[in-house]
């Protein structure tokens, strides 16, 4: 079987002819059935390695094939080709004309890696361009100040001050002769004794890190900076593929910018400067600017910035420096990009560093609501699994709801793992596209697998995966989903006052750690917001946040007309009802504003305790707002606050009492659109989309009513629906398809037959959806149908379980992994009167790499290791030779390393008809021998096993024996050579996972063994399979496919109906049905049921195809426990890399491989079902 990936061609997405269909349909309709690149999802393509154009062509007819709408271009941890170099920019060329010819998108993305800013370390090579931060050292008294800090240009001020933890008693401004004093003698010259500390304000540079390939991050409050970086970046690109800017590329990916991170404490020697936790974001000018804003001078009041004057928590002096720092951020970093991309016709897109949690914001980015303002597509990113920040996407739709956007941009699946199969995808995908998001951003599709990008916050959502070729089911869903979600304008009537500034008036030195609030006094900020957004969304209730800088410069009052009530507008968001919930400083131009909308006959609710201050200042104006007749007051509880704004704005779109939930983070979803343009027939109509996002909750009878609000072309004709005139439809996202369901009107007026409303019965499973539109007609429909039958799930009336075992085949070889070497490094040409180095004991081949290369003074490879391209230009520019020791160059000494493992066969003679191959990466690197034979590699390896990058190399058939086997590598270490896993792949069984036999062992047994790895053999491949887990019937480390043949008992069947095929339980990303005249059903969402026709005769059959994920092959394998909320490079490793991302344990790890269940877990179950 040949294991070449072959080049087959991609055709173009089109539109499909609309299905016949007797009811008026919207514009949306057509594209509904068959959506283009524009509702389809746009992987990050990870170029993490030397760029082909050959394969670049390859991937991008992959990415067709999956249902991609296009892609990111996006530069990874691995990449070979010079990043912006000449090679590069031909590479992004060739790309986007072949994204023209197959009609897909292709975006840019204006960074190496992350965050945006320092275009790979090209900028900020240079120290001018650097972040600045300015740093507050305490000093006790005697203590002189340290003379880096008197540096020129470094000292800003310095204060002898009473400080108590984080509380300012007493501060006084030293003159420059008390501080030149301070210089020698330490805070000892202090005129007054109380004043026991010394307060000393400075200037630096971040630290520069191999991250940014020598450099740093960009100072993005400097626009002199920030438009070399546009230079660097968005000039070249112009110059590159500026023809096909505004439609084949629509805009450009900026990643986690930010201003710098405010008095966060972050790991250590990672790429903020140290001590974190007592410094700030500063920039030449900051202080002549924040005079220019305020009126006053900042340097005489630094101490009370870092800590809390009289103790006191809120401060207008915090307030005032979070304010000038966020707005010098816009103007400096997000507007001149927001400029050049207009005048280019691009869209910004992207996210910016912590955008979920008012906290979270203020660490890094102050605002996003205003952030996202200066953005053409605004976005997030939500990463890893079981994370469910529902508060973020709301923010964004709150953003392109109120500046008159349409698109909305998330960053999801990273850090899930490879194990995450199409249900997590649409798990994580619902709640995102029904809170508005439209664009999904897949978190990687790796351009290859080579070295260190395989363990790039794994899985790729490419070719690597088994999956691929089944992936478009899930594409097509989305894509549907999201075109009929962009149909007219959101029903929302509740804007929730942002509590951000509340956090921004609190600040202290060390208040937060790694992004994270850990103040005692700010931490409830965070807790209602969270809390707030979880009440409202379980109750079905949608909602607007408001930022109070753009209320000031957006908000407006509509007053009411006739029995419309006033609204309280903000850009083009309209909100019938505010609340005013954990907020605890609130502007006094919010104020004005509230106090005008209330006037107007406005609602206002306080839930909780209302602000006690205004501007920073203790008022008690906040309070008497609150406490006046007109407002609605109510305590910070659920019910009350949900009950008030069902009140004060009645929803469009009601559900019974099935749809609350217990568990408030996963509630059923509701999200109402009206069609702002009526469709021909019709007066108006409204799609209502359900999402339940409880995988293990259903909901078997649920009722839906929609009470319209009449608009105004409605009272110009003088219209009065009867129950007739309301036509409800579902659509299918799964498939496409449409179809009338029974309804009843609800009656206002019994005489005369009139509506006010329209009601309809559904139900739910676990992460079921359910989308709707409802339309009222101009002319009534000839019969009114019942709403008694329910648009309920098939009953079955019986199940019969097939159980094995089965007859099987699967789509690639077997594999056994081998990752532990035993291993030995000496120096080439030792003489030979030297004793023989001794072979080390067995260790994991990535701790092996480590410690070679820490012998050699070599970098350690880690998801923040120094980029190829940049190392050798950097030694290039070193003029290193051979011998010349660098860290990014080559080893003092040429040093060759051994490794060598073994494999036990069993009954060879019965299973090796063909020898088994070994598949590696770099065997060209290596002299390779089994059993003391030779193994041929290098350039005839021409196949290669799930990536090019592992190349397949035959062993020699010869060489193979019962009982253990030897396999022996060598090869020269250098920095280019990587040290990683190899597979053993064939036709065999791998057994001894658990013991002997693979029988069960108890928890202690399997516990003790993480200390040692099992002892695996080889023998031969079961003839069939049983029900359960397959890495216990030999394939523990295969990751195909397993087609399984299920046999058909025609007399069950016989006379029925319909009949469905249901798997309940399977491990593995997708399921397939296909039967034997060849129709094959992709099954990617629960409940994974699948009609099938009734079988023809005796021996008939079905294959039930499970297509499993890649991690029991590439892993992590060794990461204890085996469930995590996130897989990033250090999952990978025995010891924590001091510089691996997104970690923060060290994780524990086991010899024992940690493997998921794979294949079919339960008998598949054959339904006999009503109708």
């Amino acid at each position: 079987m040949s294991l070449v990936m072959p080049i087959s061609p991609a055709t173009p997405l089109a539109s499909a002819a609309p299905a016949k269909h007797t009811a008026p349909l919207p514009a949306t309709a057509d594209a509904f059935q068959t959506p283009g690149a524009a509702y389809r999802g746009k992987p990050f393509w990870s170029w993490n390695s030397r760029i082909e154009r050959d394969e670049l062509v390859r991937q991008i007819h992959t990415f067709a094939r999956m249902g991609m709408g296009g892609f990111f271009i996006h530069s990874r941890t691995g990449l070979d080709t010079e990043y912006m170099g000449t090679e590069w920019l031909d590479a992004v060329a060739h790309s986007v004309e072949e994204a023209a010819a197959l009609g897909l998108e292709a975006w840019l993305y204006d960074e190496d890696r992350w965050p945006s800013g320092a275009a790979g370390g090209l900028v900020t090579r240079e120290p001018r361009y650097r972040m600045r931060y300015l740093r507050c050292t305490r000093l006790e008294p005697g203590r002189p100040i340290p003379p880096s800090l008197l540096r020129a240009g470094a000292l800003v001020a310095a204060f002898s001050a009473t400080v108590e933890g984080v509380n300012l008693l007493k501060y006084k401004m030293l003159a420059p002769d008390d501080i030149a004093a301070a210089a020698t003698c330490g805070a000892s010259v202090d005129t007054e004794p109380a004043h026991h500390c010394l307060l000393v304000f400075s200037t630096e540079e971040v630290p520069t890190h191999d991250f940014f390939n020598g450099g740093a991050y960009l100072n993005t409050l400097d626009p002199a900076t920030v438009q070399r970086f546009i230079d660097v970046t968005h000039e070249r690109y112009a110059q590159t593929c500026g023809e096909h800017f505004g439609s084949v590329v629509p805009g450009i990916f900026t990643d986690e910018p930010h201003h710098g991170f405010v008095m966060c404490d972050t790991p250590q020697g990672w790429i903020y400067p140290a001590d974190s936790g007592w410094a700030v974001p500063w920039t030449e000018g900051f202080a002549e600017d924040f005079r220019n804003r305020f009126g006053e001078d900042l340097i005489p009041r630094l101490p009370e910035l870092f800590l809390r004057l009289g103790g006191e928590r809120f401060s207008p002096v915090k307030w005032r420096y979070m304010e000038a720092l966020h707005a010098r951020f816009l103007e400096c970093w997000a507007a001149p990009i927001q400029k050049w991309c207009e005048a280019h016709n691009l869209r910004v897109t992207g996210h910016v560093l912590a955008e979920d949690l008012p906290g979270a914001q203020s660490v890094t980015c102050g605002s996003v609501l205003r952030y996202y303002e200066r953005m053409g597509t605004p976005g997030m990113d939500q990463l890893n699994l079981d994370n469910r920040c529902f508060w973020t996407a709301k923010q964004v739709a709150s953003s392109v709801r109120q500046m008159g956007k349409s698109r909305a941009i998330s960053e999801l699946y990273g850090c899930t793992g490879w194990q995450l199969d199409f249900a997590g995808h649409k798990e994580l995908g619902d709640w995102q596209a029904f809170l508005g998001i439209n664009i999904r951003c897949h978190h990687l599709a790796w351009y290859s697998m080579a070295g260190e990008a395989k363990r790039d916050f794994p899985a790729s959502i490419s070719f690597q995966s088994a999956w691929h070729p089944e992936y478009r089911a899930v594409e097509d869903y989305f894509a549907r989903l999201h075109t009929a979600l962009q149909t007219g304008r959101a029903v929302c009537d509740v804007l929730v006052l942002h509590p951000v500034e509340s956090v921004w008036a609190q600040v202290h030195a060390s208040w937060a750690v790694w992004i994270k609030n850990q103040s005692p006094d700010i931490a409830p900020i965070d807790d209602v917001f969270v809390m707030l957004c979880q009440w409202l969304l379980g109750a079905q209730i949608d909602y607007d946040y408001g930022d109070e800088d753009q209320l000031a410069r957006l908000g407006s009052i509509l007053p009411g007309n006739g029995d419309e009530p006033p609204v309280l507008c903000l850009g083009q968001g309209r909100y019938r009802a505010v609340v005013v919930a954990g907020v605890e400083t609130i502007r006094s131009s919010t104020l004005e504003l509230l106090q005008r909308f209330q006037a107007s006959g406005g609602t206002l609710v306080f839930a909780g305790k209302p602000p006690e201050y205004t501007d920073a200042v203790r008022s008690d104006a906040p309070r008497r707002l609150a406490q006046s007749a007109s407002s609605v007051r109510v305590p910070l509880e659920r019910n009350a606050l949900t009950t008030a704004l069902r009140r004060a704005a009645p929803p469009v779109v009601t559900l019974s009492a099935g749809a609350e939930s217990t568990d408030l983070t996963r509630p059923v979803l509701l999200t109402v659109r009206e069609e702002t343009a009526a469709a021909p027939g019709e007066w108006g109509a409204w799609m209502a989309g359900l999402c339940n996002t409880d995988p293990a909750r259903s909901v078997d009878l649920l009722e839906v009513t929609l009470a319209p609000r009449p608009p105004r072309a409605w009272e110009a004709a003088a219209i009065r629906p009867t129950s007739a005139m309301f036509c409800v439809e579902e659509w299918d996202c799964r498939t496409g398809s449409r179809k009338s369901l029974p309804s009843s009107a609800l009656q206002c007026d019994a005489k005369d037959g009139l509506a006010s409303a329209v009601t309809w019965r559904t139900s739910l499973h676990g992460l079921g959806e359910r989308l709707f539109r409802v339309a009222l007609l101009r002319e009534a429909r000839a019969v009114a149908e019942d709403a008694g039958a329910a648009n309920a799930p098939a009953v079955a009336l019986e199940r019969n379980a097939v159980a094995g075992p089965w007859r099987y085949s699967l789509d690639e070889p077997n594999v056994l992994v081998i990752d532990q070497f035993e291993w030995l490094s000496r120096q080439q040409g030792a003489a030979s009167s030297d004793s023989p180095p001794e072979w080390r004991p067995a260790a994991d081949i990535l701790a092996i790499d480590d410690s070679v290369r820490t012998a050699l003074r070599l970098p350690r490879r880690t998801g923040a290791m120094m980029q190829p391209w940049a190392r050798r230009k950097a030694a290039a520019e070193a003029h290193s030779g051979p011998d010349h020791n660098l860290q990014v160059g080559k080893p003092v000494t040429v040093t060759q390393v051994f490794l060598r493992a073994a494999f036990t066969v069993r009954d060879l003679k019965h299973w090796a008809s063909a020898p088994p191959a070994l598949a590696m990466e770099q065997p060209h690197r290596w002299a390779i021998s089994l059993n003391g034979t030779r193994v041929s590699g290098g350039c005839a390896c021409r196949e290669w096993f799930v990536d090019p990058c592992i190349r397949i190399v035959p062993l020699p058939a010869e060489a193979i024996r019962d009982g253990e086997n030897v396999l022996e590598f060598c090869a020269t270490f250098d920095a280019e050579l990587d040290l990683e896993a190899i597979y053993l792949l064939g036709s065999f069984g791998v057994y001894g996972l658990r013991g002997e036999d693979n029988a069960q062992q108890d928890a202690s047994s399997i516990s003790a063994s993480r200390c040692q790895p099992p002892r695996l053999w080889l023998g031969v491949l079961p003839a069939a399979l049983h029900v359960g887990d397959v890495t216990l019937q030999g394939l523990p480390f295969y990751t195909g496919r397993i087609r399984y043949e299920i046999p058909l008992a025609a007399g069950v069947l016989s006379g029925a109906e319909a009949c469905q095929l249901r798997v309940p339980a399977f491990g593995g990303a997708v399921v397939c049905v296909e039967e034997a005249d060849g129709r094959r059903q992709v099954l990617p969402f629960p409940p994974h049921t699948a009609g099938i026709r009734r079988p023809s005769g005796v021996g008939a059959s079905v294959v039930v195809e499970v297509v499993l994920t890649r991690r029991n092959l590439f892993g992590p394998l060794h990461l204890v426990p085996r469930e995590q909320t996130h897989i990033g490079p250090a999952s990978f490793r025995s010891a924590l890399a001091p510089f691996d991302i997104g970690t923060a344990d060290e994780p524990r790890y086991s010899l024992h491989p940690q493997l998921f269940p794979s294949g079919l877990l339960a008998a598949p179950e054959i339904c006999i079902v009503e109708g």
